[in-house]
């Protein structure tokens, strides 16, 4: 693996099973009540993550996409349930994607890392390695709102 990514790429390994296990606890019933009636959903978050990381696959050089991406984009306004993947099918998703990125990481080279992002992140590097390593610290910000949110419906600690 090359060495500039090795600590993003850590982080992404430490969200996996954090994920996992808040999927695993949720109550369906709490699936999209949103916090204080505007917070995301704890669905609309765990949606959010996987399609970011469709995302970044994309910016890898992946060719992988799940039809419902733009949901899950930020500033999006919510819409009917119905509209909505259920949480197994963003769960397999998230499942399929994590593994395609595992496989990608083991061959990204420096030009690759060189590469254009897709949109600029103010007091990031404007490189595909900036991207990368701004997205770990985006995963990790979502992460902790899927523990608050799953805390807030009576769930369990998801660490310690």
């Amino acid at each position: 693996m090359n060495p500039r990514i090795k600590l993003p790429v850590g982080l992404f390994n430490v969200s996996d099973p954090i994920v996992l296990k808040a999927v695993d606890q949720v109550q369906e019933s709490d699936l999209f009540i949103r916090p204080l009636d505007k917070g995301n959903s704890f669905h609309w978050v765990f949606g959010h993550i996987t399609a970011t990381r469709y995302g970044l696959a994309q910016a890898l050089g992946v060719k992988a996409s799940v039809a419902w991406e733009k949901l899950f984009e930020y500033g999006v306004e919510v819409v009917d349930r119905s509209e909505y993947p259920s949480l197994e099918e963003i769960k397999a998703a998230f499942l399929d994607i994590s593994g395609r990125l595992k496989e990608r990481f083991k061959t990204v080279t420096d030009q690759d890392l060189e590469g254009e992002p897709p949109f600029a992140i103010p007091g990031v590097e404007k490189s595909l390695a900036g991207y990368l390593a701004f997205l770990s610290y985006h995963e990790g910000y979502h992460v902790g709102q899927l523990a608050y949110i799953l805390r807030l419906h009576g769930g369990d600690k998801l660490i310690g």
